[in-house]
């Protein structure tokens, strides 16, 4: 699919002659999958997790749940996103990020060592 930005910063589909706003268009180009550590808007996503104003304890993920869906995931990538936070220690969620994401820096250091 070929692609062309226009003037206003949305992008025409050169096939269909749809036109995407930007915020589309980072949701299109999204690899498909369940949100991980590994993904590269990972940041993005802890990012929205900060900024939300704190945890209630709830192991339903309620924030986590809300930014993965305004990024563009299926309700099926959010459940695999989920199980993937909980098996790293993500039970609510301010521990995604305490634990989740301390868990991606882990790794990091051992890549880098």
């Amino acid at each position: 699919m070929e692609q062309i930005e226009n003037e206003d910063s949305s992008i025409r589909d050169e096939k269909t002659g749809s036109n995407m706003t930007a915020g589309q268009k980072q949701k299109t180009l999204r690899r498909m999958g369940p949100m991980t550590a590994e993904d590269e808007q990972w940041d993005e996503f802890i990012d929205g997790l900060l900024g939300a104003g704190g945890c209630d304890g709830n192991s339903s993920v309620p924030i986590a749940r809300r930014i993965l869906a305004e990024m563009g995931l299926t309700p099926t990538e959010v459940e695999q996103s989920i199980s993937y936070f909980k098996r790293h220690g993500g039970f609510c969620d301010c521990e995604v990020v305490l634990n989740v994401d301390q868990f991606s820096a882990d790794e990091d250091d051992l890549v880098h060592a």
